[in-house]
């Protein structure tokens, strides 16, 4: 079986990410794909997050109408910085007969080489990256040894950033089409991102 992560912030989880998970999942012949909210993410240190139980229940409304689409709590589960080395170990631990796939966008993908023992995440699985913006480059000169490991989508880029969606919330903008309605809703009913 061929199972699929999802990794990102999710916060929130927009239209953007939905579309490219449904092209890469059927792009490369993934059986499932699960959505990864990072716990605390050692990259976004000092940055303020939407409490992950709030992210988790997003990504739940944003997925509810796929069967083969799920939320993982891999990383949200555990204490402290979550490490992608760790996580997938655990996905192999989970997982022990699936080919595992890792999906990240373009921006992790050209900096990949700077998170903690990268090498290890290439032993359990193979990366699948999309851009999330046209301008990206494609990176895989720094992973030496390990870029035929890398699959580089052509899923469409839909230039919709979380941070934007944040930003619109806040000043009161429109973010209809930018989610899902489910999702819009749960922001709505709980206030989130105004402060």
């Amino acid at each position: 079986m061929k199972t699929g992560f999802f990794a990102g912030t999710f916060d929130p989880v927009h239209i953007g990410h939905l579309r490219a998970a449904l092209h890469i999942r059927e792009e490369a012949g993934l059986d499932r794909l699960f959505f990864l909210p990072s716990g605390s993410p050692p990259n976004k240190s000092g940055s303020r997050i939407a409490d992950s139980s709030q992210r988790l229940e997003m990504l739940r409304l944003a997925v509810k109408p796929w069967s083969f689409f799920g939320v993982s709590e891999f990383e949200t589960a555990r204490t402290g910085p979550s490490f992608m080395c760790d996580t997938v170990k655990i996905m192999r631990d989970h997982y022990p007969d699936d080919d595992l796939f890792l999906l990240i966008g373009s921006d992790n993908l050209a900096s990949l080489d700077t998170w903690k023992n990268w090498q290890e995440i290439f032993r359990v699985v193979s990366v699948i990256s999309f851009k999330k913006s046209a301008s990206d480059p494609w990176r895989t000169d720094h992973l030496a040894g390990f870029s035929e490991k890398v699959i580089l989508s052509d899923a469409p880029v839909l230039e919709i950033s979380s941070s934007e969606i944040r930003t619109r919330i806040k000043t009161g903008k429109s973010v209809d089409l930018l989610l899902p309605a489910s999702v819009q809703n749960f922001i709505n009913n709980n206030q989130l991102y105004l402060d």
